[in-house]
């Protein structure tokens, strides 16, 4: 249901940030807090339209900066254009020199503020009024769950803060502003945001519902699974395994959620808020005479930015080529009934490509589902290009972007934060991290087998996690996965192509925090090691023409291409040879500049207290 949490905005938070907030012409007005305290926050139905409030700001994509966010890790490609990409401002994180002065950094900043001033008004409000013992007993629930709610944000804003900017030391806001002097906060160590994180998270544990408690009206409101699950990733983003492994297993085995049968139902509209889905953001048309920038939105703009140009996208986001080559290399599992499927011509065959690689992106020569409308091949033919990608894509369901709004970029697919695919390979790899015996092995195999399974891929390790094939690991030998070689594994094959373009910048936070692990070097190792050399043989990627044939008038046609790898050559055709991609990544890559993000240049000229 997609009209669940009406975001509505009220006049007290619309559009004020912590820096607000360092607006001179503001600091000069009257106090728009002693206003909202004394005279709106009356009763439980202010208190549930200010959550909705928090909710709106959750929703604004400048927080996910996902064209950002995977450009700066090893995902995706800046735009159309090799070997000069259109989106100026997304090759700046592609070519690790971004700064302080970036609008989008800026943008970022600004609404996981706006956010936690949203969420501190809520539970200063809901702590006034139990004091003053104004709600009725039925209204105390409704006011525990919103009281629940907002400390639920206010960690996950605070949480996305510190392991997004500053190596951590952002600043922490635990309430809301009295005065104008409380409108300037110093920056504080990433020990104490992380240790406010937790105590906010372990009390919304305590209040808020359970999912299968949520009414359908009701979907999309954050539950105690949620909380219990970001708790874990708030651990495990510190290698702090063992504290991470309980509350992942918590979140396992106490709140029934399940893995959906299939990949694609976690990116498609029809499916949203399924058994595996823990927490996202839903997205629904209410304003359509709105354009599809402004903030007052309920849709979103992530479709053009991943779609086909011939297909109404603005081609602003593509696969890099590793990810392609790993997603088509993904062993399918051939006994698996589920992949034997009908080609174009009715005849049964087993599928080239996993259920999982289908459901995310797009290949040419990929005959297992359509591509608005059409044949996949059929969306590169325009520009010659090779791939691109489906989730958060229309793509299932229209022939064109524009059937989803004319003249403007929207959306109503829901951005999946977290679900349990995600919190079952975190889950394996607290095991491996923090295991010492072949039992926590066992069942770390186990947990990756339930998501490849999923996928319709080849299982690991026979006699192992209960699979009964053996699939190489990523050494090219046929031995059976250790601990080492399984971490490789979910580091380069299985997180990558199973989270895909999800969460709050999962593939980023991902290298980042392995970074800081001793006993690897990730960055800028990681876009060194994808660089081309053809003595060595590796990460040589050409695009060949590709012959298919046109459903409308039956010829064949060969003006797509598709990405092969390697020095030989399986087919026969017109090739161009990638250029080297993160050459410049590798040579402007800092540890200090560019592992984190900057403070933005709007908070340190306005924040006198930032220094």
């Amino acid at each position: 249901m997609k009209n669940m949490i009406r975001f509505n905005t009220l006049i007290i938070a619309s559009m004020m940030t912590l820096s607000i907030m360092g607006c001179e012409e503001f600091l000069e007005q009257t106090n728009p807090n002693q206003l909202t305290v004394s005279a709106f926050w009356q009763t439980i139905e202010d208190v549930e339209q200010g959550t909705a409030t928090i909710y709106n700001a959750f929703r604004q994509e400048q927080i996910m900066l996902v064209d950002g966010e995977s450009a700066r890790a090893d995902l995706s490609y800046p735009g159309f254009g090799r070997p000069a990409p259109s989106i100026a401002s997304s090759v700046d994180f592609h070519n690790q020199v971004f700064n302080n002065a970036s609008s989008k950094i800026a943008d970022k900043w600004r609404w996981i503020y706006e956010g936690l001033f949203r969420a501190n008004q809520v539970i200063d409000a809901v702590n006034r009024l139990n004091e003053e013992d104004a709600f009725s007993t039925p209204n105390q629930v409704r006011a525990d769950i919103a009281l629940g709610e907002a400390r639920f944000f206010r960690g996950l804003f605070h949480f996305y803060a510190y392991n997004s900017f500053n190596e951590g030391n952002v600043v922490l806001v635990d309430s809301y502003a009295e005065s104008t002097e409380d409108l300037n906060r110093a920056i504080v160590s990433k020990d104490s945001v992380k240790a406010f994180v937790i105590e906010d998270l372990k009390a919304a544990i305590q209040l808020l519902p359970l999912a299968a408690d949520l009414t359908d009206e009701e979907q999309g409101r954050v539950t105690a699974g949620a909380a219990e699950a970001l708790l874990g990733k708030v651990y495990l983003y510190d290698a702090e395994y063992e504290e991470a492994a309980e509350y992942f297993k918590n979140v396992i085995d106490d709140y029934n959620y399940t893995l959906t049968d299939t990949p694609e139902e976690n990116f498609l509209e029809a499916t949203e808020f399924n058994s595996e889905s823990i927490l996202e953001i839903n997205y629904f048309e209410t304003r359509p005479e709105l354009t599809g920038g402004s903030e007052q939105n309920t849709t979103n703009n992530y479709n053009r930015m991943m779609a086909a140009g011939g297909n109404g996208g603005f081609r602003v986001i593509y696969p890099h080529n590793w990810l392609i080559h790993t997603f088509m290399t993904d062993m399918v599992d051939s006994s698996d009934p589920r992949n034997t499927i009908q080609d174009y011509a009715g005849t049964d065959v087993v599928r080239k490509y996993s259920m999982r690689a289908s459901a995310t992106i797009a290949i040419p020569d990929d005959f297992s589902n359509t591509y608005y409308g059409g044949r996949p091949a059929m969306a590169g033919e325009q520009f010659k290009e090779e791939s691109y990608y489906r989730v958060l894509s229309n793509s299932a369901t229209v022939e064109d972007e524009r059937d989803v709004a004319q003249f403007v970029s929207k959306s109503n697919v829901n951005f999946r934060v977290i679900r349990l695919a995600d919190v079952f390979l975190m889950y394996a790899e607290c095991l491996i991290q923090a295991g010492t015996s072949d039992t926590e092995l066992s069942e770390a195999i186990r947990y990756v087998n339930l998501v490849r399974k999923r996928a319709g891929v080849q299982l690991i390790s026979p006699g192992l996690g209960g699979g009964e094939q053996l699939i190489q690991n990523d050494a090219g030998s046929d031995s059976i996965f250790t601990a080492s070689s399984l971490m490789q594994h979910l580091m380069w094959v299985e997180r990558p192509l199973e989270l895909s373009i999800e969460g709050h910048a999962i593939r980023q936070r991902d290298l980042a925090r392995w970074d800081r692990l001793p006993q690897f070097e990730i960055l800028p190792e990681r876009f060194e090691a994808l660089r081309p050399d053809e003595d060595l043989g590796k990460e040589i990627y050409n695009k060949i023409d590709f012959v298919y044939t046109d459903w409308s008038d039956g010829k064949d046609k060969n003006n797509n291409k598709l990405l092969e790898k390697g020095l030989s050559y399986a087919n026969t055709g017109t090739r161009t040879r990638y250029i080297d991609d993160f050459k410049l990544a590798v040579t402007n890559y800092r540890e200090e500049l560019h592992r984190t993000l900057p403070i933005p240049a709007s908070e340190t000229s306005s924040n006198t207290a930032v220094k």
